[in-house]
């Protein structure tokens, strides 16, 4: 079976998925510049931690539509709708 390596900025071999990923990527990024046009006081690993948050709600977003498409149910495109106006097929889904 084929698995996937990354080499990394210190000559190392690690994996690209799984938990010693992780470790890595702290290894890698301990140093981040500051855009030109940026705050200098702002804190860019709270910026990337906060931009990787965002990406990861939106990933599980369009993977729980990509669900109920596969389900056919009807999802609005913007907005919620509440329980009270789900068909009792679609609440029980």
């Amino acid at each position: 079976m084929f698995h996937a390596y990354l080499l990394c900025l210190f000559q190392k071999w690690v994996p690209r998925y799984g938990f010693k990923r992780a470790a890595a990527a702290k290894e890698k990024n301990w140093l981040l510049p500051v855009p030109d046009r940026a705050d200098p006081n702002e804190d860019q690993f709270s910026k990337m931690a906060k931009t990787k948050n965002e990406n990861v709600a939106k990933n599980e977003f369009q993977r729980l539509r990509n669900l109920a498409k596969a389900k056919n149910v009807k999802i609005p495109r913007v907005g919620f709708v509440s329980a009270d106006k789900l068909s009792a097929k679609q609440v029980l889904i």
